[in-house]
This record gives structure tokens, C-alpha cells and sequence, in this order.
């Protein structure tokens, strides 16, 4: 063998059968960064294109992402409240002025207060209304759990923006909750002790939440922030 055929081949890439399929396994059935599966062939993201086209190999493609569950809370709360408020019962003036029979008015109530019924017509909304609270306070437990589990380690930059908007999204939901809940249960009462465990001053609320975001993007940032955007981003422009 001469030495131009020896040059040629110590320069040419040889991989065991192992890394090759364990490559392909990855390159297929993960969303991991090129740059990593061709660091561990010992070549360029050019190079395993190359292979990866020539050996037939399919790049895996992500799934579509879904709305998070605080953005699908969000749409519910939102439809919710654009529906048209519900129909009330004639007064008993106005079923003799049409020569009807009258409707009795429901006293509207608080749940919980003990007796009465729920305002007429709006059983369905405020059934609804008290659904999507518990499950907004749901995530918002989650939420809190996640970040306690961290143990006050600092969120990378990508995971802060995607918290601040998961919190900032929960929060509108209840401030909208809230206002939902004074128009359907509460049309014509002024108690200020309903539903203590949301605020009365939504402006409040409202500086509440932006200090909440502001403390937790002001929590310094991991080493690997400006890897992890720069991964993230080079992967979806390069796969």
C-alpha cells in the first residue's frame, strides 16, 4: 500500500457499528443539537449531514407544539366571558302588562352562604367560572412546586421568559375569574367580604403580579444561559 493510499485513509472517518446505530438512533428519535452527535463522530454538523444522507437516516421532526395550560385556561376564561349575560325572569309588572305568566326572580347568593340559589340562568357560567379557577389555582400550585423543587436555584434565561409568561397568563386568568364572578354572583350586592381569597383591588393585583415577575427575572442567571439560548436557537435553524 502505497503512501498516498495510507494518507487518504487515517484521514477517512471509521466508526464501530455501536456509535454509528447508537448516532442514528439519536439522530432520529431525539431533537438533540447536531453539534453533539457530531462531536461524538469526530466531525462537522456538515459532515453527518453527509452521512445521515447517504446511510438514508430521517431527522427526527418535533410534534406540533401544544398551548400551554395556563394560555388554554386563558381562551377558556376569555370565551367565557364574552358570552352574553343570562336571561332573567320577567317582573311581575311586566307579565301582566303582556298577559303572561310571571317568572319568579331567584335571589342571587353567594355559594356557601347558606340557603338560596344560584342567580337564574347563570348556573352554567358560574359552574363554569368556578371550574376554571380551580384549575387555575391548580397550576398555579404546580407552578410554585416546580420552582420550589429547584431549591432557589436560578431558572435559565429561556425558562424565566417561559415562567414570567406562565405567571403573568395565570394571573390575568384570575383577574378576569374575579370580575366574572362579581358580574354573575354578585349583579346587585356590594359585600365586601365575597370571595376572600381574591383580591378586591385588581390595580393591586396588578403591581402584586409585577413584582412577582420582576423578583423572579432578577434572580441571576445560570453559567449556561447564553449556551442554552445559543443551542436551542442554532438546533432549530440547522436540523
Amino acid at each position: 500500500m502505497g503512501k498516498t493510499m495510507r494518507a487518504i485513509l487515517a484521514r477517512r472517518l471509521s466508526f464501530t457499528d455501536e456509535l454509528k446505530a447508537n448516532v442514528r438512533q439519536r439522530f432520529e428519535g431525539s431533537d438533540e443539537p447536531l453539534s453533539t452527535m457530531a462531536a461524538d463522530l469526530g466531525c462537522c454538523k456538515t459532515t453527518l449531514r453527509g452521512i445521515a444522507k447517504r446511510e438514508g437516516w430521517l431527522r427526527f421532526v418535533r410534534p406540533p407544539r401544544e398551548l400551554l395550560p395556563a394560555a388554554k385556561l386563558a381562551m377558556r376564561a376569555e370565551k367565557l366571558a364574552a358570552e352574553p349575560p343570562p336571561e332573567r325572569g320577567r317582573s311581575p309588572s311586566e307579565a301582566r302588562r303582556v298577559g303572561v305568566e310571571a317568572t319568579p326572580e331567584v335571589t342571587p347568593t353567594l355559594s356557601g352562604g347558606g340557603g338560596g340559589e344560584a342567580l337564574a340562568g347563570g348556573g352554567r357560567e358560574r359552574e363554569t367560572a368556578e371550574a376554571l379557577h380551580a384549575a387555575v389555582e391548580q397550576e398555579l400550585a404546580e407552578f410554585k412546586a416546580e420552582r420550589a423543587q429547584l431549591k432557589g436555584k436560578p431558572l435559565g434565561l429561556l425558562a424565566r421568559e417561559r415562567a414570567a409568561r406562565t405567571l403573568a397568563g395565570l394571573t390575568r386568568t384570575l383577574q378576569m375569574l374575579q370580575a366574572m364572578r362579581c358580574g354573575v354572583l354578585l349583579p346587585e350586592s356590594h359585600n365586601d367580604n365575597a370571595y376572600d381569597d381574591m383580591p378586591a383591588d385588581l390595580d393591586e393585583f396588578r403591581n402584586e403580579l409585577t413584582r412577582r415577575i420582576d423578583a423572579l427575572l432578577a434572580s441571576p442567571p445560570d453559567e449556561g444561559d447564553r449556551v442554552e439560548a445559543a443551542d436551542e436557537r442554532n438546533d432549530e435553524a440547522g436540523a
